[in-house]
């Protein structure tokens, strides 16, 4: 019903008497989402579903307008009705082709044909392809969240492609951080794309299809993990001391990092470098938000309240406390801080062990981590997730590996 609704010329509203125009009631409930952190959830969960709908409808506002190009669209179409029911999992590709022009003839991609002999995983896995090669980008890839160890290639899905049959549970899912926002860093600054998805073999050219070849560079090896931070941590004041200590202590082992540097690195990478959506913080705005926060806990001898629980005469200290603690449940929530072999310190996904692989790839605005295949002889990696790494994000690591004249590597995702 999606596609229908966002193909129709016009949607009228009818609620008693009252009649109205589909596209005001969905226009608000995008400005009720963009004040989230001052609404109550119970009023924030009704605007959801509305709030994406109204990117496919309003063909002034949204993202159906004619300069949108195919493959963002259609990246923000299987990202945004994921929440949404579905008879056959395998719709969340194919029944909304028909909201965007995905060819310059008018034709669906060979990758996207709608094929009802595939498996979910393999429709999942090819849309996640397409998305990739027509972007140039792996911002994509932030969507994929392995709850588990044994998730990673479960029901016969790659460990690359997006599972977009998953409803986001806070629970057990991280939030992409930063607030799910492709432009903001740019961790593969100044390395040109240069996709390796197809082998040679013999004269021809052909895909290994559960293969996603790509290239960058081996950052460093993960020495030392933290626990994932957990909304235990976030409600009980022992849990989240103990939790902030071992981070703590992690950066104390940083050898790249002074005693001067460590006081704002652990307290930047905690919140991911972000305090508010759709913007970086200063380094001073974030010491005195992580400030603010460490005298609160142990002035008050409890968390901060949410920003939406403080009473509007509450002091700059509370709100900025509760400011710093809303970022960190934004980045930390449900991922690890961990410890490079050289000293770089970072926050990655929960699976993550000590061992894995941080990688800058090409096209990449985060470092990855990644897992080499054991039983593999050949560059085969598992896909493990996004991740933070302080003092890489701008492209500085990327960069020095350029004037290098350093060779990249290949990475095959399985």
């Amino acid at each position: 019903m999606a596609q229908e609704v966002a193909l129709a010329p016009a949607s009228t509203c009818f609620c008693g008497d009252q009649e109205f125009d589909l596209i005001g009631l969905l226009r608000a409930a995008v400005w009720i989402e963009h004040k989230q952190h001052h609404v109550r959830t119970s009023m924030l969960s009704t605007c959801r579903a509305p709030s994406d709908l109204q990117r496919h409808c309003d063909r002034e506002y949204g993202d159906a307008t004619p300069e949108k190009t195919s493959w963002r669209h259609f990246a923000q179409v299987t990202t945004t009705t994921r929440k949404m029911n579905t008879t056959d999992s395998r719709d969340r590709v194919f029944a909304v082709l028909g909201l965007v022009g995905l060819d310059r003839e008018g034709l669906v991609p060979t990758l996207l044909s709608p094929d009802y002999t595939k498996s979910k995983a393999a429709v999942y896995r090819d849309a996640t392809r397409f998305i990739c090669e027509e972007s140039q980008r792996l911002g994509l890839l932030a969507s994929i969240h392995h709850r588990d160890q044994d998730d990673i290639n479960a029901g016969g899905f790659t460990s690359w492609a997006v599972r977009w049959q998953r409803s986001f549970d806070g629970n057990i899912d991280p939030i992409a951080f930063p607030w799910n926002l492709f432009f903001l860093y740019d961790a593969s600054d100044g390395l040109e794309w240069a996709p390796r998805t197809r082998v040679e073999a013999g004269s021809n050219l052909h895909y290994i299809p559960d293969v996603l070849r790509v290239q960058g560079f081996t950052l460093d090896k993960v020495a030392q993990v933290s626990d994932a931070l957990s909304w235990e941590h976030l409600l009980n004041l022992p849990s989240m001391t103990a939790l902030l200590a071992s981070a703590t202590l992690l950066v104390a082992n940083a050898r790249r990092l002074n005693n001067k540097d460590s006081t704002f690195a652990l307290a930047a990478t905690l919140v991911a470098g972000c305090l508010e959506a759709r913007a970086s913080a200063s380094a001073e705005e974030i010491l005195e938000a992580s400030n603010a926060f460490s005298s609160f806990l142990k002035q008050e001898d409890k968390p901060p309240l949410w920003l939406f629980q403080l009473d509007e005469n509450a002091d700059q200290q509370s709100r900025a406390a509760s400011r710093y603690m809303l970022a960190m449940h934004s980045a930390w929530m449900h991922r690890r801080f961990f410890l490079t072999e050289s000293g770089y310190i970072g926050l990655g996904p929960k699976v993550t062990q000590k061992g894995d692989v941080v990688a800058i790839l090409i096209g990449g605005p985060w470092p990855f981590i990644l897992r080499l295949c054991e039983a593999s002889c050949e560059a085969n990696y598992q896909f493990l997730g996004q991740c933070y790494v302080h003092g890489v994000m701008d492209g500085e690591a990327a960069r020095a590996h350029q004037d290098g004249n350093s060779e990249l590597e290949r990475f095959d995702l399985v």
